[in-house]
């Protein structure tokens, strides 16, 4: 079985960054929290979607699901999780 450890700390970074950059939009306004928080969420958003990608169980509806900004890697590992194993990825 694959380890999807690197999907789930992109899957948190991702939800986390999300939150962080709402709740500086909607309080401070911060143009420096945006510089350096929007790019990190945008590499966590990418990795997750690559990863699942890679992942043997994933499947177009699975990358679709971790397409979707800021809850998708979650969504996606939920998905990926429940699965069945013996499901090979489709060429």
């Amino acid at each position: 079985m694959a380890t999807r450890m690197p999907l789930r700390i992109s899957a948190t970074i991702e939800f986390v960054t999300l939150a962080v950059l709402f709740t500086n939009m909607a309080t401070l306004n911060a143009h420096t929290v945006a510089a350096l928080t929007g790019p990190v969420h945008g590499f966590a958003w990418l990795y997750g979607v690559i990863a699942t990608w890679r992942d043997p169980r994933s499947t177009g509806r699975r990358v679709l699901l971790a397409a979707v900004p800021g809850i998708g890697g979650l969504l996606a590992l939920r998905s990926l999780d429940r699965a069945p194993a013996d499901r090979p990825k489709a060429a």
